[in-house]
């Protein structure tokens, strides 16, 4: 299982899957089916990640020249320690990673329609992996946040209060990833009851592939963060 264990570390939007139905397979081949066409997606899903890093590393460094340009040094007054200003560095950085990850966003919304066709008899795997489907759609249902006007009305507030809307956003994404979090390790399990031959040595293959993606995708929108950060003159997190 390590390569779908790699593949989750990506995004929540690598945690999505696309498969085929193997309702009208008897119970124990319609799991391992179910299972290998789980592995088979996540492989899918990562090829078109690493096929969209050009398109992908564009449309960050769009993103951050955008927002630099805008609001430029907006946050340089703003307090070194409290959780308002790490609430803030988090979104600014999930902001980027949503840019990132735009050029996959028909891939995600695919792939999420399609799972809904796989079956396990394992009613608590299914119920695990219905759990990924929302994930999924909220992951791609959700647009970052405007970060110039929200940044400013904190600003304007003098530093009393975060926008509402992202003290909003920042509860659902604590919420989400926490769940997620726990959700992974039991699917993980759950899953590898089932895989067989052609299952494992795929999985093999999906780590690898997850590990070389990961650190590309790392390569570009990690540094791509910390550019927006400084433009945004966003205090040091050990500041």
């Amino acid at each position: 299982m390590r390569g779908l264990r790699a593949a989750g570390l990506v995004t929540l939007a690598t945690l999505v899957v696309l498969g085929g139905s193997a309702q009208a397979l008897p119970a124990a081949e319609g799991n391992a089916a179910a299972t290998l066409g789980y592995v088979r997606a996540q492989y899918r899903y990562q090829r078109a990640i690493r096929a969209h890093i050009a398109a992908s590393a564009a449309a960050t460094n769009a993103f951050v020249g955008n927002v630099g340009r805008r609001c430029p040094r907006v946050l340089a007054h703003a307090p070194k320690r409290g959780h308002e200003i790490v609430d803030m560095r988090g979104v600014i950085v999930l902001s980027v990673l949503f840019a990132f990850y735009e050029p996959d966003r028909a891939a995600v919304r695919r792939t999420t329609n399609a799972i809904a066709h796989l079956r396990w008899s394992d009613s608590n795997l299914q119920r695990l992996v219905r759990a990924r489907v929302r994930m999924a759609r909220l992951s791609y249902g959700t647009r970052p946040l405007r970060l110039c006007k929200d940044a400013s009305a904190w600003v304007a507030s003098g530093y009393r209060a975060l926008p509402h809307e992202v003290t909003v956003f920042v509860k659902k994404v604590k919420r989400s990833v926490h769940g997620e979090l726990q959700r992974e390790a039991r699917l993980r399990r759950l899953l590898s009851r089932y895989e067989g031959s052609a299952a494992k040595s795929l999985s093999e293959r999906l780590f690898t592939l997850s590990m070389r993606v990961q650190r590309r995708s790392l390569n570009t929108y990690g540094p791509a963060g910390e550019r927006l950060l400084s433009a945004m003159a966003v205090p040091p997190e050990n500041g």
